[in-house]
């Protein structure tokens, strides 16, 4: 694939994909002619038991340098969901405050 066309792979609830997926994804991961490929990846790992093909597979990518590139996301603070909230509805925070307490 030439890099003057990269290509986004964007795969999400990885912690109930199957063997056969990981492999795949493995073998994408791996091939070294397959310039302008980002594969982004989206699991929650504290589902994901060390026997799970993605769990074995990322730990098979972790040692070899730029391959693999892991962000550990939290919950957000509340100030944040607020904000979101308030964006997406656009309305004042103070406006959308229980919704924002609830969610």
């Amino acid at each position: 694939m030439p890099r003057s066309h990269p290509l986004l792979v964007f795969l999400d609830d990885l912690q109930w994909a199957r063997g056969g997926l990981a492999t795949l994804l493995g073998a994408l991961a791996e091939d070294a002619e397959l310039g302008g490929l980002l594969l982004l990846l989206v699991l929650r790992d504290d589902e994901l038991p060390d026997e799970h093909p993605m769990a074995r597979l990322l730990s098979s990518l972790d040692g070899r340098q730029g391959a693999l590139l892991r962000v550990r996301l939290g919950p957000l603070a509340p100030e944040a969901v607020g904000a979101l909230v308030a964006a997406a509805l656009r309305q004042a925070p103070d406006r959308v405050a229980p919704l924002a307490d609830a969610l």
